[in-house]
């Protein structure tokens, strides 16, 4: 990773909302947000929009700007500037002037970086930048790129570049300018003088015009203003080597669910449903092939379920967003299944090197081992934390409080979990899921329960067990009440609807369980049914169980109150009651888990 000393400047564009952009340089230097005045009209300020890194980016709509203001800091000789960046001259809300020119950076009479078209026909845009090198404005150096920074013209896909420049001290007073493109450098020149120091500000987005306001706006040249995006804008007070500047071009994720990009804060999908944690109660023999393969990427039902008195193997899939390899280290966690894993609870089961991970690849790594520390037969919820030296893990003992979950955990995507089983079923069974409801460490909430059983088919009887100093004040959706004893409510809840408890009261630190049964009716279509059970505060998501119920022609049937196992057909497998009937593809697993075979459709497998 660079040296942190010499970040000057450092914008992730993090910020949801506020006119405010924090730098997370040593520098603290806060930008403001500020809107311009064209011909005497106001123009809109920034935006935010998707990010093509982390989190979201500024988006530039031709009449705005970020007013870094200035600092001694800014006053550098030798110099890193790079940030991602879209572009586009499409519906241009001002004249386009000759020069053809959006500004990403400026800080007048020292240094430059824009995008320009150079061409004698105006038709391809380059990179551009350059410096001052005395009091004189007409004294400057300034390089193209020889490679054209592509326009983006569909604006719900854009083109993002990778765009830097440093310039080193070589010999003397002699001073070399580099360009690079997507880590890469493209070109460079040597020139003599460093950098003029003056008091302007530094603008990102905009070319600054001193002395030349309307109504206390700062007014700008329309040839400056930039028309795109602008992400993870960073300036260094040294030039910056092309191995460290590819350091920070790369962006290693898991997934949230089957949708998720690695886009931050996730865009779509629910989170607790990763497809990239898996577990087996043996090794796999070749975790790349069948884990990695383009095959398999886009499933989400690759494990098995944990088995208590024996070793399971976790293995953790990788992607790379970024357009360079990077190394990752991941720590895996256990928690109970509950709809909020906060970080108190995680308990550590080891860590994993992920050694490079290409950009573009799918990349297995593991197994890691879990052997010692399984507290008993049931489901549970798995953590995996990564990060790298430029994408750091989460410090847990910052999480003080909800907002700072959802800042640092839910909003990330180095930080997934998996909350999620899935369960053969038989028509006429029963499947009961058994979670726990958390309040946060310290802290009391009003949060709100959602049961989500849309996907059910219909003839269901589902019914939720819960506290019932938990639903005391909560507005309550979709239940109704059946059983009301001195400490537990028992509601019914609608199958192919949404069920939900607003507003419930949660003290700090609370710990309670509940379940949700649900029994399917005897001639229940197969197919495959997801149930979900999500915890929210003030709208946002911060956990969520999930459990896929699997119905089919399951050839053999177990008996959870006798503990024998049945042929489907077998005339004993048909007087099962629901809540015992347990299904399976194969008599061997249900061997493994202490079922006896039926001594008149499986007698070679009855014991006595």
């Amino acid at each position: 990773m660079p040296n942190g000393n010499a970040r000057v400047l450092e914008y992730h564009f993090d910020e949801e909302s506020g006119i405010l952009v924090n730098d997370t340089s040593p520098n603290h230097l806060n930008a403001e947000l500020k809107s311009l005045l064209a011909n005497g009209t106001q123009v809109s300020a920034p935006t935010r929009d998707t990010g093509r890194m982390v989190g979201p980016a500024l988006r530039f709509d031709g009449g705005s700007l970020l007013n870094v203001g200035d600092h001694p800091a800014l006053g550098v000789t030798n110099f890193t500037v790079m940030a991602w960046v879209w572009y586009t001259w499409n519906g241009y809300p001002h004249p386009v002037p000759p020069e053809n020119r959006m500004e990403i950076v400026e800080k007048v009479d020292s240094f430059w970086m824009n995008i320009r078209k150079v061409t004698a026909q105006q038709t391809i845009a380059a990179l551009r930048v350059g410096y001052q090198f005395s009091a004189n404005k007409h004294d400057i150096h300034r390089l193209d790129s020889t490679i054209a920074i592509p326009e983006t013209t569909n604006l719900s896909n854009p083109i993002w570049t990778h765009v830097a420049a440093t310039l080193e001290q070589s010999s003397g007073n002699q001073q070399v300018l580099r360009i690079y493109i997507n880590g890469v450098e493209n070109t460079s020149a040597t020139f003599t003088g460093l950098p003029h120091k003056d008091t302007h500000p530094l603008i990102i987005g905009a070319r600054y015009t001193p002395n030349n306001t309307i109504a206390g706006k700062i007014n700008l040249g329309p040839d400056a203003l930039f028309k795109g995006a602008i992400d993870e804008f960073r300036l260094y007070s040294k030039a910056l080597s092309g191995s460290e500047i590819r350091s920070l071009l790369s962006d290693v994720y898991i997934r949230d669910n089957l949708s998720d990009e690695g886009v931050e804060p996730l865009v779509g999908g629910g989170i607790s449903k990763s497809p990239d944690i898996n577990h087996y109660p043996l090794p796999v023999a070749d975790p790349q092939k069948d884990l990695g393969s383009p095959s398999v990427k886009n499933s989400d039902n690759l494990f098995a379920p944990i088995e208590f008195g024996q070793p399971n193997y976790i293995y953790i899939r990788l992607q790379n967003r970024g357009i360079t390899p990077a190394d990752a280290n991941i720590d895996i966690y256990w928690t109970p299944a509950s709809t909020l894993p906060s970080p108190n609870v995680w308990k550590p089961i080891g860590s994993l090197q992920a050694g490079l991970v290409v950009p573009g690849e799918l990349k297995v790594v593991g197994p890691l081992v879990w052997d010692n520390n399984i507290p008993a037969k049931g489901n549970y919820c798995f953590v995996a934390v990564l990060g790298n030296s430029t994408d750091p893990k989460p410090d847990l003992s910052t999480i003080l409080g909800v907002y700072d979950f959802i800042n640092k955990i839910r909003n990330k995507n180095n930080v997934t979990w998996k909350n999620f089983q899935v369960e053969n079923k038989v028509g006429g069974s029963q499947y009961r899921i058994y979670f726990e409801i958390r309040g946060w460490p310290r802290n009391a909430y009003e949060c709100d329960l959602e049961i989500n059983l849309t996907e059910l088919p219909l003839g269901c009887e589902t019914e939720l067990r819960i506290l019932k100093r938990l639903t005391k004040g909560a507005i309550i959706e979709g239940l109704i009440p059946t059983v009301v004893s001195k400490l537990y409510t028992r509601y019914a809840v609608t199958p192919t609807e949404m069920a939900a408890l607003r507003n419930m009261p949660l003290k700090a630190s609370d710990h309670t369980k509940s379940s949700l049964t649900i029994t399917l009716p005897e001639e229940t279509p197969d197919g495959a049914y997801d149930i979900s059970i999500a915890q929210r505060i003030n709208n946002h998501e911060l956990g969520r169980i999930t459990s896929r119920l699997v119905v089919g022609n399951f050839p053999f049937v177990a008996n959870r109150g006798s503990g024998e196992v049945h042929k489907r057909n077998c005339v004993w497998a048909k007087k099962i009651s629901a809540r015992n009937r347990r299904a399976y593809t194969d008599v061997q697993k249900a061997l493994q888990h202490s079922y006896n075979g039926c001594r008149f459709c499986l007698p070679e497998y009855d014991t006595g």
